[in-house]
């Protein structure tokens, strides 16, 4: 009877000292939107994804890079800078705060912003209208979504971008 219980028990004794190094080594990498539309009946979470871009308008028909020297030549230029969110995964995202932080400059739009829903797939831009007085300014733009961690995701490591970029005044 005893060597029954060790030969029925011990297996579940090496299965519990194993599965926290099984599951170390056997992570999933997230499913891309081609492999989510492919299987309907996946339930998967959402994936909120933030960007930054810059651009000389505000349709952004002339982007500039991230870190780039701007020239102003004593005007008070104006850059944009688009902030865009996009639910990358399969769930619905709902209900969650953006919030961006620009120093070294002003801007003209309300910084932080709330968000309803984004279905799988979906996306936002905000456009930020950003001034310099026509003095050297270091820009930097800091955007961070689900700011209150309300949405369950599959990944949370992209909820935040950085763009940097200085304006030089050149006379």
């Amino acid at each position: 009877m005893i060597k029954k219980l060790l030969r029925l028990s011990l297996p579940v004794l090496l299965l519990g000292f194993s599965s926290s190094a099984f599951a170390a080594q056997n992570t999933v990498a997230p499913l891309t939107p081609k492999e989510v539309k492919s299987n309907p009946n996946l339930i998967l979470k959402s994936d909120l994804k933030a960007s930054i871009t810059g651009s000389y308008d505000q349709a952004g028909a002339k982007p500039f890079q991230n870190g780039a020297t701007l020239a102003s030549g004593g005007v008070i230029p104006t850059e944009w800078i688009h902030v865009k969110i996009e639910n990358l995964g399969a769930g619905v995202a709902g209900n969650f705060n953006t919030d961006v932080t620009v120093t070294g400059a002003n801007t003209t739009s309300p910084l932080t912003f709330q968000t309803a829903s984004l279905n799988a797939g979906e996306s936002f831009q905000k456009d930020i209208e950003v001034i310099t007085n026509g003095m050297t300014h270091h820009v930097t733009v800091f955007v961070k979504t689900d700011t209150a961690n309300k949405v369950n995701e599959t990944n949370e490591g992209n909820n935040s971008a950085r763009f940097i970029y200085t304006v030089k005044n050149v006379k």
